[in-house]
């Protein structure tokens, strides 16, 4: 039997949230460990029980997304790093990559393409 992908999230929204943890604990191959609601939570959680993958916002209350991956980054913890965010311009994704986000993501994606991303990511 093939291990499941350990899968952390970090979305302020509740519903949001929600809705992709139901999402991804779908996929027989994800497992979404924790969900949390600013960066300093996620930073905590990554610290303690590093996942596979990460999914989180960047317009987060306490710590941004930015800050949370800047620390996930510098801490030498090495999963990989998915950037949600509804800002499309290119001075904003590309602070994000500098952080150290493997990629950003519209949240106006689909589910599918969710999923096609982290295969994506998973694979390089």
């Amino acid at each position: 039997m093939r291990r499941k992908i350990k899968i952390i999230i970090a979305e302020d929204h509740p519903m949001l949230r929600d809705s992709l943890e139901t999402l991804l604990n779908s996929n027989h191959n994800y497992l979404v460990t924790a969900s949390v609601s600013n960066g300093a939570e996620l930073v905590e959680h990554v610290i303690s029980n590093p996942p596979d993958f990460i999914i989180t916002d960047i317009d987060m209350p306490i710590m941004n997304g930015i800050e949370a991956i800047k620390i996930i980054k510098g801490s030498g913890v090495n999963s990989k790093i998915m950037a949600l965010t509804m800002h499309a311009s290119n001075s904003i994704c590309d602070s994000i990559i500098d952080a150290g986000a493997d990629l950003v993501l519209s949240k106006s994606k689909s589910g599918i393409e969710l999923y096609d991303y982290i295969n994506e990511l998973l694979d390089k």
